[in-house]
């Protein structure tokens, strides 16, 4: 991480419950880079980061949302393209405070950090969707173009 510092994390409690949440902040290019580590088995420049044994683990679903998928070790699990059918192949993410995403979509080799300034009081709304959305057609104009170069 570059920009990481250690009074980037704190404990707050909240009414709803008797135990604190452990807050943290990331930039979205630590929040990238950490998601890069998912999709490239834990590797970072040749060096071992994380495990395969844990990118494995948790990332799997192991509560049953049926075909749609279910939850990992806090990451979202979405098998098939579901929900939504736009995304190609299984997915993960995570969500933070207000809107804050990590997405991972492996087959596309294509990690989705999106941020919110919660600091005034901002929270994502229904442009998460829309703007995943518009990355992957994006993404898909252009591979298209360079898989169509290869094929001519």
């Amino acid at each position: 991480m570059e920009d990481f510092e250690s009074n980037d994390v704190y404990y707050e409690y909240e009414p709803v419950s008797m135990h604190p949440c452990y807050k943290f902040r990331m930039t979205a290019l630590d929040m990238a880079r950490f998601g890069l580590l998912y999709p490239r088995n834990g590797l970072w420049d040749g060096n071992r980061i994380i495990s395969e044994e844990w990118i494995k683990e948790s990332t799997t679903a192991y509560s049953d949302l049926g075909d749609t998928g279910g939850y990992g070790y806090m990451w979202a699990v979405s098998l098939n393209g579901k929900p939504g059918d736009f995304i190609p192949g299984n997915f993960y993410y995570h969500t933070g405070y207000g809107g804050h995403m990590l997405m991972i979509i492996p087959k596309l080799d294509l990690v989705i950090v999106h941020r919110v300034n919660t600091d005034i009081g901002h929270n994502v709304g229904d442009e998460l969707p829309i703007l995943v959305g518009m990355i992957l057609n994006a993404k898909k104009k252009i591979i298209l173009p360079a898989v169509m170069l290869l094929l001519n």
